[in-house]
C-alpha cells in the first residue's frame, strides 16, 4: 500500500469556477444616502445637490461605487442618476443597492465581458453554495456564456457534482 496521497480532482483537468472568488479582491466604495435624508424620511433635491457640490470626486476615482438607498424611505427616482452624473466620469462603475447587490451587478458585467476561450473544450464545474451575491441569475449568466464552448458542465463540488451538459 502506498503512502502517497494523490489528488485525483487536481489531476482530472476539471475547472472549478467559484464566482465568489472573482469578487474577493474587488473594493467597493459606498455612497450612503442616509445622512442626507430630510427628517430621516425623504431625500430632497436641494440637499443632494448641495452635498454633491461639497463632495470631491477624487475620492471616487477608479473606484467601484454603490449607492446605498435606505429601505422604506422616499427617494426620488432621479436621485441615483444625479449621483451617477456627478461621479460617472471618475468611478470605474456605479451600482444602485447594497453591497451584495453591487457585487452581483459587478459579476454580471464581468461575465458579459468574459473571454470564453479559456473554457473552450473544458470540463467545467460551477461551484455551488456560495455567497448571497452569487445568485441563481449570476450562475445562469455564467452557464449561458460558457455553454457554447465547454465539453461538459457540472454544478456543485468536484467530489459531488450534478451533470448539466455534455457535448
Amino acid at each position: 500500500m502506498s503512502d502517497v496521497i494523490i489528488n485525483k480532482v487536481a489531476n482530472s483537468g476539471l475547472i472549478t469556477v467559484d464566482l465568489e472568488e472573482w469578487v474577493k479582491d474587488v473594493h467597493f466604495e459606498c455612497f450612503d444616502l442616509t445622512p442626507l435624508l430630510w427628517q430621516g424620511l425623504a431625500l430632497r433635491e436641494a440637499d443632494l445637490r448641495d452635498f454633491l457640490k461639497k463632495t470631491p470626486v477624487d475620492f471616487y476615482n477608479n473606484q467601484w461605487v454603490y449607492v446605498l438607498i435606505p429601505r422604506d424611505i422616499i427617494i426620488p427616482q432621479w436621485a441615483h442618476l444625479l449621483i451617477g452624473s456627478h461621479f460617472g466620469n471618475h468611478a470605474k462603475g456605479i451600482f444602485v443597492g447594497n453591497l451584495d447587490s453591487a457585487k452581483e451587478q459587478w459579476l454580471h458585467q464581468r461575465i458579459q465581458a468574459l473571454d470564453v476561450a479559456d473554457y473552450d473544450g473544458a470540463r467545467v464545474i460551477i461551484k455551488g453554495c456560495t455567497s448571497p451575491f452569487v445568485t441563481r441569475q449570476i450562475q445562469m449568466s455564467f452557464m449561458l456564456k460558457v455553454l457554447p464552448v465547454v465539453k461538459s458542465l457540472m454544478f456543485g463540488e468536484p467530489c459531488s457534482t450534478v451533470p448539466l451538459f455534455k457535448r
